[in-house]
């Protein structure tokens, strides 16, 4: 066999010349693998460490209510939990470059990657109590501009006059420096504010009692009196038809409009007294039931409530059930806000938005009904269905989905191990369709 000639000993200058080679071979290399990670990490939600939160949230739970009628609804066809992001056939790729989280003194936090949302967008997030620098960057990342800010009116003034404003005056500050609106509603009254009575219960408060919050609340925060501005106000979240006194024939009448009407007329003119251009709209319709909502707004329209707010209000949960689909007295999505925008457009008001100011579905027992539980992808599987009906709707201008924080909640679309499918699924929504018509 012929044996290859030796090619002898390589000469110093050949062995620089390899040793520069392969330097410029790791350069590019190093490169590489950064660009790599970059570009995964632009897509995953900002990840700091999770702030422990023991909140309960919302929607309140109210004791003895009875379960949803609906039941688990199976669908053909859907994957098996992967716990990877779905996958977005033509999802355009993110446009926007990091941007700071600002914080109310100045300071700022690390950076997220997001899309430039517009000031009109009518996406928001509904949280509870604690909102920080973590909650805005997920706002920004996601491309939403609204934040629905809760905190409790007792905890605001516990004391008829005793105020204390530190948590929403945080709250307002960071949202402000961030170029994030809010709305607030006005919720929860204490105890010593509630005097209408129904079944002997001492259950909501009067107009004498709103209307002086109301008054406290706008004129702090009017954009005037440097404590922030608020863009909108909801005259309740949804205790005005969620009471429940141990049966139907004791609950349904406290579930009346005449114990709203009143209320709301108050707040709307003391708002608007103190920060004449914020929004004032009414509570979120709760109790998802065909007849009730429409005999609701009919007799705040008969009685001549119909013009003390800016736009009507509800909110949609269904424990586990389809929002496609009506089942008995419970309309679907669809239903509810045409049962709302009929009744709107009888007395002349058709051109009046409609907020949906809370929706979701749970995918762990944690603060809410366990038998309600969904899973992570029928979850984005509803979310998509409601985004892609109140974006076609033409009535519908915002929708806030409950929720983006705590991250314990069974509703939040992060979890402790990470963004669920609809995290994604909303994100890529916001893209493809920043703004409705």
């Amino acid at each position: 066999m012929k044996r290859d000639r030796d090619p002898g000993p390589i000469s110093k200058q050949s062995m620089s010349r390899v040793r520069c080679l392969i330097g410029l071979v790791r350069i590019v290399l190093t490169v590489m693998i950064a660009g790599t990670i970059v570009l995964r990490a632009s897509d995953a939600p900002f990840n700091n460490s999770f702030k422990s939160n023991s909140q309960q949230g919302t929607p309140t739970t109210v004791s003895g209510l009875p379960s949803q009628q609906g039941t688990a609804i199976t669908v053909s066809g859907l994957p098996s939990q992967q716990g990877t992001p779905t996958t977005v056939s033509g999802l355009p790729s993110q446009q926007g470059t990091p941007t700071t989280v600002s914080g109310p003194s100045g300071h700022s936090t690390p950076t997220v990657s997001q899309t430039q949302p517009s000031s009109e967008s009518p996406y928001g997030f509904t949280v509870y109590e604690d909102v920080d620098s973590q909650t805005i960057a997920y706002l920004k990342q996601l491309g939403v501009t609204w934040l629905r800010y809760q905190l409790r009116w007792a905890d605001i003034e516990p004391q008829p006059g005793k105020y204390d404003w530190s948590k929403i005056d945080e709250a307002i500050a960071l949202a402000n420096a961030n170029d994030i609106h809010i709305t607030f509603p006005i919720q929860d009254a204490p105890s010593w504010a509630l005097t209408q009575v129904c079944e002997g219960t001492h259950f909501l408060p009067g107009p004498n009692e709103m209307e002086q919050f109301a008054t406290a609340l706008a004129q702090r925060y009017n954009g005037k009196n440097q404590h922030g501005y608020i863009d909108s106000y909801e005259v309740g979240n949804e205790e005005f038809d969620n009471a429940w006194f141990g049966s139907w024939a004791s609950s349904t009448p406290c579930r009346q409009p005449s114990y709203y009407g009143p209320v709301l007329k108050v707040a709307y003119q003391a708002i608007k007294a103190q920060s004449p251009n914020a929004l004032v709209g009414m509570f979120g319709l709760w109790w998802v039931n065909t007849s009730h909502i429409g005999s609701y707004l009919q007799w705040l329209y008969q009685h001549g409530y119909g013009s003390y707010f800016d736009f009507a209000n509800y909110h949609y949960y269904t424990c586990n059930g389809d929002p496609a689909v009506t089942l008995g007295d419970r309309p679907s999505f669809n239903l509810e806000w045409q049962t709302i925008h009929a009744v709107m457009a009888q007395y002349g008001d058709a051109n009046k938005p409609i907020w949906m100011t809370e929706t979701g579905w749970n995918t762990t027992g944690v603060s809410q009904r366990p038998e309600c539980i969904v899973s992570p992808q029928l979850q984005a599987q509803y979310m998509s269905y409601v985004l892609n009906s109140a974006a076609n709707s033409h009535v519908i201008q915002h929708l806030f989905w409950y929720t983006i924080a705590p991250p314990g909640d069974g509703m939040n679309i992060i979890q402790p191990a990470g963004p669920l499918p609809s995290f994604y699924t909303f994100q890529s929504f916001v893209r493809q369709r920043p703004q409705w018509n």
